[in-house]
C-alpha cells in the first residue's frame, strides 16, 4: 500500500470509528484480563498507554487487530465530527523519522498544513503539525502529534469541524495527561 493509501486508510478508519459512536456506554467485551481496558471517568487507560479527556466525550476502544502499519488504539469523540485518534506502529528497524515524513507527505497530498513544530509529550519530544483537510465536501481541521517511545511510534489525531483554537483546553488535557506505560523492549 502506497503512502497516500495508508494516509487515507487512516482517515477512513478514524472517521468510521468517529460514526461509530451510537452507543454511549461502551463496555471492553474482552474477557482477558491481562490487556483489560479501564475506562473512568474522563480517564482511559489500556495497559500500553494512558491520558485524561473531556468531559461528555465518549472513548470507543479497538478491538480489532490491523495488517495495517498503523494501528488503531482508541478513538475518543464529542460527536461524528470531533474527535482524538491515537494510533502506533511497532517500528522494528525502521526509522522513526522516516515515518513520520511519510505521515506528514501523505497529509499535504489532501490538505494544507499550515504550521509544523514540536512539543513534550510523556517527556519526548513530539513531532506536531496543523492542518486543513477536505476528505470530501467538508473541510476538518487536523492536529496531528507524533513520537516515539520504545520503539514505537504514537501518532494522535486529532480531528474538529472548526478551528483548532477552540478545542485548545480538549487538546492540552490530552496532551499534558498522555503516558505511555509499556516497558521497553530488551
Amino acid at each position: 500500500m502506497g503512502i497516500i493509501g495508508l494516509i487515507i486508510l487512516i482517515i477512513i478508519i478514524a472517521t468510521a470509528a468517529m460514526w461509530a459512536m451510537d452507543d454511549k456506554n461502551i463496555k471492553n467485551p474482552s474477557n482477558n484480563t491481562s490487556n483489560q481496558t479501564n475506562i473512568t471517568k474522563n480517564h482511559y487507560s489500556d495497559g500500553n498507554i494512558s491520558f485524561d479527556y473531556p468531559e461528555g466525550w465518549d472513548v470507543t476502544p479497538n478491538n480489532i487487530t490491523s495488517s495495517s502499519q498503523f494501528n488503531l488504539i482508541v478513538t475518543v469523540s464529542k460527536d461524528e465530527n470531533n474527535s482524538l485518534s491515537i494510533f502506533k506502529e511497532e517500528l522494528g528497524t525502521q526509522n522513526f523519522t522516516y515515518s513520520v515524513a511519510s505521515w506528514r507527505a501523505n497529509v499535504i497530498q489532501n490538505g494544507m498544513i499550515y504550521y509544523e513544530g514540536d512539543l513534550t509529550v510523556d517527556n519526548c519530544t513530539a513531532y506536531e503539525f496543523m492542518a486543513n483537510y477536505k476528505p470530501e465536501d467538508k473541510v476538518y481541521t487536523i492536529r496531528g502529534i507524533a513520537f516515539q517511545k520504545n520503539r514505537t511510534g504514537y501518532y494522535l489525531m486529532f480531528v474538529f469541524d472548526n478551528a483548532l483554537l477552540n478545542y485548545k483546553t480538549e487538546m492540552d488535557k490530552v496532551i499534558n495527561s498522555f503516558h505511555v506505560t509499556e516497558s521497553p523492549i530488551l
